[in-house]
């Protein structure tokens, strides 16, 4: 259904150039719901064997047999295998770059310098990364300063003995009337991107790839070499249209279920956060104990790198067996116990050597080194150390034991033949010896040798004495020259004991003395405020620490010591570090105080709220007080209308009581008069008030409401 519904069209070239064979291949296998498209390059000198056309037959059998975009990984995989199985003859290796359809939307994955462009109305809008050198100098230092003859050096690639580490993209969606391109490595570094959308403005689909061909064939005119190349396009006319109404449906449910998840995932973190914090402490003391064994160690300080995992290892006895980091701690144990042998080793090779004993000592050496390969090269675990520096190091310190325990014998035997009186033989085990003894810088033994051969040569002691002070001069300054100064300084010594011997002196062999012991001095004097500026950074005293390696450097140019010496150059890393760290913290104290100023004004604001609010409930409860009294008064008012009216009516009465007094006594007629009179003026008066209590209740009932 998705195949007839949609209509892609592939458009490709695959070319052998300057090279004997095509080291390129391009296929595709278009299914019915998904198509895959795979392109190669092969990076081996085999002729017989194409490892391109091995991976990418390999990745469409895959796809072919469980076609998914899930799959796409293990189809790299697969690929990765068929590579190796097939690399009897010669190692084959090999790029690729796989691309899977839905006829909807595609998912890539690339292994090797094989680049894959999607383009639309004449622009990019996906251009893939290469795993080259070129692409990591150009993601680290800018397009315009990477080498563009470094696309050729893969960083990932098949035929690797662990599977490489393939890139793979995130889903795309198709546009129509777009265009897939795909190019191989030759063709993509001698046609720029500007040039790829030029001709893709200026071609029809059909004619893309054809002048796209003739724009780099072009560039064979200045460089004849163009080994074998590939280019394929897929004209994308018409995209499947899928029904995304249950998709969305779908999409909200899992978005329901995913967010459930994540708030119980959430919750059983922070349970178990709380439970491995008591074993994170203890496992970040051992590896900052393992960190700071590792720097002593890169400085060259094997006996302070031996403290710190003698610490680490008592530290390791004290972690707690329970189900927390099992693994981790097992393999936090392990590591520290391997380089705990490993810098013990070293130390009792050393003391072996101190005291004589030469066996012991590349017994030692030997075990060290036996750690060493086995532990780095197995499983890496020393990665933090140089590896031609640990190897050199051993190697020399076994080479010594060797030549040690070789001088002595040729002494020994060279001794039984001085008692025999056989002086020749002698002599050749002294000479013999004293060769040997010259690799070594054991000034001591070898002043014995060519003492019994100045005895044994006394006819030519004072030319082997003036050939002896010559090569030790050269020792001397070798070893000045690496800054081994208490060496220097013992050859120094030695040459002026020698000139003593010889019964004469020499004024530049002082010389070289006190220049040696002045730098001596200076070396210590630095290593001393190399320990400060250790102490002062575990302290926090960055300015401190600064301060402190600012005089080592100024130390090391007293030494002759310049900005591109090894130890200058650490000391400058470290420098650079710590004022990383100190910007680290100005940057957090910024924030703070930000935060701090952030808080004072929302709680100056919280108060001007509260300050009105307390405002408005003030005029509020004035407002209230104000029509309380306003009601009291109203109240005084009827009181006193109501009184006004009690009075009316007693006099009203008692002028009754009169006009009746007055009929009696004969006065009816003016009584009745007067009673009118008196009546009509009470209810007129009451009539009034009656109205004016009225509206001042009124009034009072409506300030009051």
């Amino acid at each position: 259904m998705r195949k007839q519904n949609s209509k892609f069209n592939v458009s490709y070239i695959s070319e052998k150039g300057a090279d004997e064979v095509n080291r390129t291949y391009f296929a595709y296998i278009p299914l019915e719901n998904m198509v895959c498209y795979a392109v190669a390059e092969s990076f081996d000198n085999d002729n017989d064997l194409n490892s391109a056309k091995i991976a990418v037959e390999a990745v469409l059998v895959e796809f072919e047999r469980n076609p998914s975009f899930r799959n796409l990984k293990s189809y790299i995989k697969y690929a990765n295998d068929q590579i190796r199985a097939n690399s009897v003859k010669n190692r084959l290796e090999a790029a690729i770059t796989v691309v899977l359809s839905d006829y909807t939307r595609i998912q890539y994955a690339s292994c090797g310098n094989i680049k894959l462009y999607l383009l639309s109305e004449d622009a990019f809008y996906l251009r893939s990364d290469t795993q080259t050198y070129y692409q990591f100098a150009a993601d680290e230092y800018g397009p315009s300063k990477a080498p563009i003859e470094e696309n050729k050096n893969l960083l990932q690639y098949l035929g690797k003995r662990r599977n490489p580490k393939t890139f793979i993209s995130k889903k795309v969606l198709l546009l129509e009337e777009s265009t897939m391109l795909f190019a191989t490595g030759n063709v993509w570094e001698r046609v720029d991107d500007v040039e790829i959308l030029d001709v893709y403005e200026e071609s029809k689909p059909e004619e893309f790839i054809p002048k796209l061909e003739e724009l780099f064939l072009f560039t064979q005119l200045k460089d004849s070499s163009i080994r074998s190349y590939a280019t394929a396009a897929v004209f994308i006319e018409k995209a499947f249209k899928e029904d995304t109404a249950k998709k969305k449906k779908r999409r909200r449910i899992i978005i329901a279920v995913v967010i459930i998840l994540s708030l119980l995932a959430i919750i059983a973190a922070i349970v178990l956060s709380i439970i491995r914090a008591g074993d994170r402490r203890a496992m970040n003391e051992i590896n900052r104990l393992d960190s700071e064994g590792i720097r002593f160690s890169n400085f060259g300080n094997y006996s302070m790198a031996y403290e710190q995992y003698e610490k680490a290892r008592e530290q390791t006895s004290r972690l707690v067996n329970n189900w927390q980091y099992r693994r981790q701690k097992q393999e936090l144990t392990d590591s520290i116990a391997e380089k705990w042998h490993f810098f013990n080793s070293i130390m009792v090779g050393d003391k072996s050597m101190e005291s004589g004993d030469y066996h012991g000592a590349k017994a030692s050496y030997e075990d060290a080194d036996a750690v060493y390969y086995n532990v780095y090269r197995e499983t890496g675990a020393y990665t933090e150390l140089s590896d031609k520096k640990v190897s050199e190091i051993l190697s020399n310190k076994i080479k010594q034991t060797e030549n040690h325990i070789a001088a002595n014998d040729l002494i020994e035997e060279g001794e039984m033949y001085v008692l025999e009186e056989m002086y020749s033989e002698a002599l050749k085990c002294f000479i013999e010896a004293e060769e040997i003894i010259k690799t070594m810088g054991n000034l001591d033994l070898r002043r014995k040798v060519l003492q019994l051969i100045r005895e044994a040569e006394i006819n030519e002691n004072r030319s082997v004495e003036e050939g002896l002070i010559r090569q030790v001069r050269e020792f001397m300054g070798r070893a000045e020259e690496n800054l081994e100064y208490e060496t220097a300084l013992s050859y120094a010594e030695f040459i002026i004991r020698t000139y003593s011997d010889m019964g004469n002196t020499n004024d530049q062999s002082q010389e070289d003395k006190a220049r040696i012991e002045r730098k001596l001095q200076l070396d210590k004097d630095a290593t001393d405020h190399l320990n400060l500026a250790v102490q002062a950074e575990e302290g926090t005293e960055y300015d401190e620490a600064i301060r402190n390696y600012e005089i080592m450097m100024e130390l090391y140019k007293e030494m002759g010591i310049g900005v591109g010496h090894e130890k200058y150059r650490g000391v400058m890393n470290e420098v650079s570090r710590i004022e990383k760290i100190k910007e680290e913290i100005r940057q957090q104290e910024e924030e703070a105080q930000k935060q701090e100023a952030l808080a004072q004004a929302q709680r100056e604001e919280e108060e001007r709220k509260q300050k009105e609010e307390e405002d408005r409930l003030k005029e509020e409860e004035e407002r209230q007080q104000r029509e309380a009294e306003q009601k009291a008064q109203e109240e005084e008012r009827i009181k006193a209308l109501e009184e006004e009216i009690r009075s009316l009516r007693e006099e009203a009465a008692r002028a009754q009581r009169e006009e009746a007094a007055r009929a009696a006594q004969g006065e009816a007629a003016r009584a009745q008069r007067d009673r009118a009179d008196v009546q009509s003026r009470v209810l007129s008066e009451i009539n009034g008030q009656d109205a004016e209590t009225g509206d001042s209740v009124a009034a009072a009932g409506a300030g009051g409401r």
